[in-house]
């Protein structure tokens, strides 16, 4: 789900956080905040969002890549980052289990894990 916060450049982070968090029904106290950019590839890891230097960064970023852009817009989406952690600990641990599953059927790998 994707909704729109119009806040000014020269914000303060724990103004930033608290609407970005307000806006995002998020808990201040668990959220913990980062960003990507409309041009970042789909598998490119989110940047923190946890201070003033992160925020700036973000914003410095953000106006040089409006600047190179000729017609795309650029925006940036913050992502709470507790939430991917908890789905990439999903995704992993249901690979896992897939793969240990699978194993269990393969008689070449019974043999070997017998062996050890």
């Amino acid at each position: 789900m994707h909704s729109n916060l119009r806040l000014a450049t020269d914000i303060k982070f724990i103004d930033f956080f608290d609407r970005v968090c307000a806006h995002m029904d998020l808990d201040p106290a668990e959220a913990e905040l980062g960003y990507k950019f409309s041009s970042d590839r789909v598998g490119d890891v989110p940047h923190t969002l946890a201070n003033e230097q992160d925020l700036a960064m973000a914003i410095e970023n953000g106006q040089s890549l409006v600047r190179c852009a000729r017609t795309r817009k650029i925006e940036i989406m913050v992502h709470n980052l507790v939430c991917i952690d908890k789905f990439r600990l999903y995704y992993v641990h249901t690979q896992w289990n897939v793969l240990e599953t699978s194993c269990n059927i393969c008689h070449k790998c019974k043999e070997t894990k017998g062996a050890r």
